[in-house]
């Protein structure tokens, strides 16, 4: 077995916020989702570095000399109360999210659906339980007959036992569907960033989530074109409308609009509105064109 302590790189006289903040430096550094491609040995050396600090810590807590952690034994007068581990912030989580036109211009909210690898919400990503249970061959004194320091517990009359996590099969990660709310602002551009707090991936050792990211992607309905920030779709008009013009209110695309027809308008014809279509994030806007094409009253 290792060395605890170099496997923490720290000394042996290293004092209790030592030990915890060389944990947290390995523990963000071999993080498996800080280490795309390389989870697998990752993920070795993250439980390899939980392990050293549980047992760093459980002595130091229990005020167990040092010696008791050099090969891997706890050496301790009594079964201590079960190790809390330090919670290890989530990472954040990046996403392409799918906006319908309509959403992009007037505002609303869209549900993104995705799968994510997360640590087990069972053993808080550590593949198993540590607990410390009482020595067996010497009955938790420490001593066999004769006075002779016991073997299996090196006289510490204590043994740490390791029970496999049953719902993650031991690899400390599940796979989970997910299902996140994303508010979006009225003017949405392509591309923009929009990010959720909170509803990132789950920390290890139950720390808190990191952020949910997604990057927008604009998708125009049938019979709507793009070009640039510009957008080409109909406009249903009735014939008696066409043929007096003036101001009319009609929706498109979930909004409200104004559009001034001209009298005696013929179908086919481009009718255009600048700044109505979709922008970026300096403010500029493309120009909405709306053909006219001719629709009976309705009940005709």
């Amino acid at each position: 077995m290792w060395n605890y302590y170099s496997t923490l790189g720290i000394a042996r006289n290293a004092t209790r916020g030592e030990i915890v903040k060389a944990y947290r430096r390995l523990a963000m550094k071999w993080h498996p989702d800080r280490n795309p491609g390389n989870e697998v040995a990752a993920g070795h050396e993250f439980r390899k570095i939980r392990k050293a600090f549980d047992a760093l810590s459980a002595a130091r807590d229990d005020g167990v000399d040092e010696q008791v952690v050099d090969d891997g034994v706890a050496r301790r007068p009594a079964a201590p109360p079960e190790v809390r581990p330090t919670d290890v912030p989530g990472a954040n989580l990046r996403r392409v999210l799918g906006v319908p036109l309509e959403i992009a211009l007037a505002g609303g909210e869209v549900m993104a659906s995705f799968f994510v690898t997360e640590p087990c919400g069972v053993c808080k990503g550590a593949s198993a339980r540590v607990t410390f249970g009482v020595c067996e061959r010497c009955g938790g004194r420490g001593t066999r007959r004769g006075g002779e320091a016991c073997r299996a517990c090196d006289g510490a009359g204590a043994v740490a036992q390791r029970r496999a996590c049953g719902a993650c099969r031991q690899t400390g990660t599940r796979c989970y569907c997910r299902r996140v709310a994303v508010p979006v602002p009225a003017g949405t551009w392509d591309g923009q960033t929009l990010v959720v707090k909170g509803e990132g991936v789950l920390g290890w050792s139950g720390g808190p989530r990191g952020d949910a990211i997604f990057s927008v992607s604009i998708a125009c309905p049938p019979g709507w074109f793009r070009f640039g920030f510009s957008l080409m779709g109909d406009l249903h008009v009735d014939c008696q409308t066409a043929a007096l013009g003036g101001p009319c209110e009609v929706e498109v695309l979930g909004r409200r609009l104004s559009v001034d027809i001209p009298p005696n308008c013929p179908p086919g014809k481009w009718l255009s509105l600048p700044g109505a279509a979709l922008g970026d994030a300096s403010g500029q806007r493309g120009c909405l064109y709306l053909r006219v094409v001719f629709s009976l009253p309705s009940g005709a």
